[in-house]
């Protein structure tokens, strides 16, 4: 553990921003020097490729059905860049190719990365898997296997940042210890909260907040047993608010990068479209619920430590994604009754029975398990929706008082969420 002084930083509450003092508190990751990468945008890869395209995996036979594949078109909106390939159309970063159904599955991964795993437990590979562009090709030269790598820096432009329409954008990225570039894997775009910038060892801002300390990234490197891919997105763009997500503009540049940013990690490295994840704290959660708003359709999966419903551009409609919502009832940064909206957005759009959002109600959730040997703090407990999809559940987990330090925000009672959330991911 490492204990380190931060000035002051930015957070939302209830829709305003206050400036803090906090204490950072973690494991540091081992942050990289800078490294040039300048990775074209290239092809964007399909989510339902041929059928040379699929590979059989070896995994047991555990995992639950996968829903069929079809494609799916993007909705008339804010860029109205053209999409992924597939058939899709013009709109919030266009359209992307239907494949979120075929089979949800991933390889049983190495080892290399065991630590609370024997809380979790092992993935439900299935039939098959979905293979990205860059699946066979070597990952970027300057990307280390096992450790955070600064891939596109906004900040002093070494790396070269990306340019999202006018403003330029950066990342994060975290390969597996024994990555392998014929191998899909499971991609997680992590979001962090409001003010973090870490040095990483060469004197320059860590937009991303991949310090992995206080308010950082999830560390789900501890329980994904090389499973998955991370990415750490930096802030999007607004001068009123520098060190946070532009998470209250309906215009945010989020809505531009998102898909030129999958699109590179998809035509670099070999990852499964089928298995796309978001998880995010706080900014960061606000930042999932716009992305799940506007690609729907492209993602199969988040994971949401407090956050809130933003204001929205036309969403995506229809698209099924598991969603976990965790959040604490006495919040004092993002009311608990902030999340409400944008978990009964999800039961909707879910096609779920239940679509009125209060996970108090006993008669329209079911209790959900958390992974064994895992405990929630602040009497924590996490239920299920009824009349969910099997594979699109909605759950919603609830503390009271979890983290006073932290204004039970999860700003230093956190070690749990990387395992929780991993759970969700792991099953769909």
């Amino acid at each position: 553990m490492w204990t380190s002084a931060r000035g002051p930083r930015t957070c939302r509450h209830g829709g305003a921003i206050v400036a803090r003092t906090r204490v950072v508190r973690g494991a540091l990751l081992g942050l990289l020097g800078p490294a040039i990468f300048a990775a074209p945008l290239i092809g964007a890869c399909t989510s339902s490729p041929p059928a040379a395209q699929r590979t059989p995996d070896a995994g047991s036979a555990g995992g639950s059905a996968g829903g069929s594949a079809g494609t799916t078109a993007g909705t008339t909106g804010v860029s109205g860049s053209t999409g992924q390939a597939g058939g899709g159309t013009t709109g919030i970063g266009g359209a992307s190719a239907g494949g979120m159904g075929g089979a949800f599955s991933s390889d049983a991964g190495d080892s290399s990365d065991a630590g609370a795993m024997d809380a979790v437990g092992g993935s439900s590979p299935e039939a098959g898997t979905v293979m990205s562009s860059g699946c066979g090709m070597s990952p970027p030269a300057n990307a280390k296997l096992g450790q955070w790598t600064d891939m596109a820096d906004p900040g002093n432009g070494n790396p070269p940042p990306i340019k999202a329409g006018n403003v330029n954008r950066g990342y994060w990225l975290r390969l597996p210890p024994n990555y392998d570039k014929n191998k899909p894997y499971k991609v997680i775009y992590q979001g962090a909260g409001c003010g973090v910038s870490y040095p990483n060892g060469s004197g320059k801002a860590n937009l991303s907040g991949t310090g992995n300390g206080f308010q950082a990234l999830w560390p789900f490197q501890t329980v994904d047993m090389g499973e998955a891919i991370q990415v750490g997105v930096d802030y999007g763009y607004n001068p009123a608010r520098p060190n946070c997500f532009d998470d209250g503009n309906t215009m945010s540049n989020d809505f531009t990068f998102f898909p030129i940013l999958k699109t590179m990690i998809e035509s670099t490295l070999c990852t499964d479209p089928s298995h796309v994840y978001l998880s995010g704290h706080s900014s960061g959660s606000w930042w999932i619920n716009q992305m799940t708003c506007a690609f729907g359709n492209q993602i199969r999966g988040v994971a949401l430590a407090t956050g809130g419903e933003p204001s929205l551009p036309t969403c995506v409609t229809g698209a099924h994604i598991a969603s976990l919502f965790l959040h604490d009832l006495f919040d004092q940064l993002n009311s608990y009754k902030g999340i409400l909206p944008a978990c009964a957005r999800a039961l909707k759009n879910n096609g779920c029975t239940t679509t009125t959002c209060d996970p108090a109600n006993a008669a329209t959730t079911t209790s959900w398990p958390i992974p064994q040997g895992l405990t929630l703090p602040g009497n924590g407990k996490c239920v299920q929706f009824n009349g969910c999809p099997a594979d699109s559940p909605v759950v919603f987990c609830t503390t009271t008082h979890a983290d006073p330090g932290g204004q039970d925000h999860y700003e230093f009672v956190n070690s749990f969420i990387a395992p929780l959330f991993w759970n969700l991911f792991r099953q769909f």
